[in-house]
């Protein structure tokens, strides 16, 4: 099986204010739970996608999460890193690394949800960290089903439609994803690739997932960027259009 976007990771100074932000837009978060390292997280979970949005903070002062590589990169905020599920995350790496991709350990994760229950998966970093690659992480569930995140999906809820990321070397990212199965073609000024749910789009530019496309139960279409500078979301709203 090839492999398929999983979700992407929006970064936020403080959950409560994120989740208020987006929901203005239609953008409705669920909270999700806390990780060991000391991050909070709320999502968005759809009926419609394998996909999902994950609405992450890492409050200051929790002792946690001070040296946690992962928590420093949240509290950079905005669009933080994307990431791709796969089946025999092991093999999937040694296949990377021999066609010259450099990854760091896989390393096994967990959340506890606000009801208590525990949700686990493997992942792996391309690169030098988390979130420090234009290129996706890794990831493998526990449970390989619509509940992995230990959320029922919202049929109210919007879905991904399309990410944008930008490129240094193009040809890099093609070869990184023929390695997963996935086929990248030219179109749209850089490279395209679907994983038959969403549209992966690769431009030039500067290395880092830059924007982030969805498509609302009204019709709206909503399309999230972030000021480089302030790493603050932007989410604009399309003319309302009726969604296939």
């Amino acid at each position: 099986m090839s492999a398929r976007l999983d979700h992407v990771v929006l970064g936020v100074p403080d959950l409560n204010w994120g989740r208020a932000e987006l929901a203005g837009p239609g953008l409705r978060f669920v909270p999700g739970g806390r990780h060991p390292g000391g991050t909070h997280n709320a999502l968005l979970v759809t009926s419609e996608r394998w996909s999902y949005v994950e609405l992450i903070t890492a409050p200051e002062g929790e002792a946690s999460g001070e040296a946690s590589p992962v928590a420093a990169q949240v509290r950079q905020g905005g669009l933080v890193a994307w990431a791709l599920a796969v089946e025999g995350i092991d093999t999937q790496v040694g296949r990377l690394a021999e066609a010259g991709f450099e990854f760091g350990p896989v390393e096994a994760g967990s959340r506890e949800t606000t009801d208590g229950r525990l949700v686990q998966w493997r992942s792996a970093g391309i690169g030098p960290g988390f979130g420090q690659s234009e290129l996706p992480f890794l990831i493998e569930w526990a449970a390989n089903d619509a509940h992995r995140t230990g959320l029922a999906p919202d049929g109210r809820a919007a879905h991904l439609t399309e990410i944008e990321v930008g490129v240094r070397a193009p040809e890099r990212a093609r070869t990184f994803l023929g390695v997963l199965g996935l086929s990248a073609r030219s179109g749209g000024g850089g490279l395209e690739c679907s994983d038959g749910e969403v549209l992966m789009r690769f431009v030039e530019g500067e290395p880092r997932l830059s924007a982030v496309c969805l498509a609302a139960p009204d019709g709206r279409r909503l399309r999230v960027t972030d000021r480089v500078q302030a790493r603050q979301l932007c989410v604009r709203a399309d003319v309302a259009e009726e969604v296939g």
